[in-house]
């Protein structure tokens, strides 16, 4: 044989570019760009499409494009036109909205603040962000596209500049009204107000929607958590058996269903239709169970609702947080998949008698800050502890949870997924 002919073999970082998920797998492709994964450098190959955007194992569909081909024919013929000559273009008071990019977003942001506030403030200027500014406030306005992190956003920004009032506009009012009940829970609160015919004005908190009482699950749910070693945990009136904070199992309008996700119970049902409950459970366990435990920070299993698996973590070993009990706490609302991050919450007594409102959260979550005074409203805690892995504990993820007007605490900790296999 020819020596010399073969290509190196080494491990290649695969990074989707639809969802930003990296892969560590060896490979001879070839690529001219690397890329660091945990402190080490890799060859890197970028994929439109992978196991962590592809509906085969998200159950989500999506378009991925990034030559923008679907957005230049959406601008020039219109979505979703209908056959026939009967379709017209807009007309009278209707108005296709065509997509913006970011920088134009931000520009025509600037602009409506500009109309707004020119007449009573002069020297304004452009803040790093999604506002403008003088020497005293910073003023942002919310768009369609992040209402919901605008907060948190705002909150992030205001710590890398001097200390400054923060103005907050919405043109929906029902987005005005909830985040002035999130901003009654910050010291100093930022102003909030609804747009009305341009004009701001001052608006009342929403009110914290209740709750319905949850269900009893089925005795057989409550035995198959126990024989399997489920964490069984009831959440927005739905009852769970989780591995780690990944759900394998769940009681839907009384009937169990098997899966880790909405994707994955469906395809169960049809093709485990009359195997028995117990063995199509045992499967799933085992799948989830050998990739989902210490060690395995790169298996696509274990890169999911890692923020649930830090709560799994206290809910098992609840003295490691100075608490003899922990029980689990609703979230504001519940997830619409799986990959959407959201920080896990629980409740528990101190030693000094206190109720201690305990949020888990993974990375930079522009939306923690929300979370937390949403929970505070309905938990009405004595104080708060967030736990962040200790990688993740950086100077303006501090800054923005000390606007929180409530004794908070920071506790950095070790991601079951980091921890080396025995």
């Amino acid at each position: 044989m020819r020596s010399e002919i073969h290509p190196e073999y080494r491990t290649v970082a695969f990074q989707d570019t639809s969802e930003g998920t990296t892969f560590l797998i060896p490979s001879t492709a070839e690529t001219g760009e690397t890329t660091i994964v945990d402190g080490v450098e890799y060859p890197l190959v970028k994929v439109e499409v992978s196991s962590a955007s592809h509906p085969f194992f998200t159950g989500k569909m999506q378009i991925i494009d990034t030559a923008g081909r679907v957005e230049r024919f959406e601008r020039r013929y219109g979505k979703g036109r209908k056959k026939g000559s009967e379709q017209k273009l807009a007309t009278d008071n209707t108005c296709r909205k065509l997509p913006f990019d970011e920088e134009q977003r931000l520009s025509l942001n600037r602009s409506k603040l500009r109309k707004i506030l020119s007449e009573e403030y002069e020297n304004l200027t452009e803040s790093s962000g999604n506002g403008i500014r003088n020497n005293s406030t910073l003023w942002v306005i919310a768009d369609e596209e992040s209402p919901e992190s605008l907060l948190g956003a705002s909150l992030l920004e205001l710590t890398t500049q001097d200390q400054l009032d923060l103005v907050i506009f919405f043109e929906n009012l029902q987005d005005a009204q909830v985040t002035q009940r999130r901003s009654s829970i910050l010291n100093p609160p930022p102003s909030i107000f609804f747009l009305s015919d341009g004009k701001p004005v001052p608006v009342e908190p929403a009110a914290i929607e209740s709750r319905g009482n949850a269900q009893e699950a089925p005795s057989e749910f409550y035995e198959l958590c126990s024989k399997f070693g489920l964490q069984s945990i009831c959440e927005c009136g739905t009852w769970k058996g989780e591995i780690l904070g990944l759900e394998v199992i769940r009681v839907a309008d009384g009937e169990i269903e098997v899966g880790v996700g909405k994707f994955d119970r469906e395809a169960n049902s049809l093709m485990s239709s009359g195997r028995p409950l117990y063995e199509v459970l045992a499967s799933a366990v085992e799948i989830v169970t050998s990739s989902r435990k210490p060690g395995s920070a790169l298996h696509p299993l274990s890169r999911l609702a890692r923020e649930r698996w830090l709560r799994a973590d206290a809910l098992a070993n609840p003295e490691m947080f100075g608490f003899e009990n922990l029980t689990c706490v609703d979230p504001p609302r519940e997830r619409e998949s799986l990959r959407e991050t959201m920080p896990a919450a629980a409740t528990g007594i101190n030693t000094a008698g206190k109720k201690v409102l305990i949020v888990f959260s993974v990375g930079v979550d522009i939306c923690l800050v929300s979370f937390i005074a949403d929970l505070i409203s309905v938990e009405s805690p004595d104080r708060v502890e967030v736990v962040l892995p200790e990688k993740d504990i950086l100077v303006p993820v501090e800054k923005s949870l000390s606007y929180l007007d409530i004794p908070l605490d920071i506790k950095g900790v070790v991601g079951g997924w980091e921890i080396p296999a025995i």
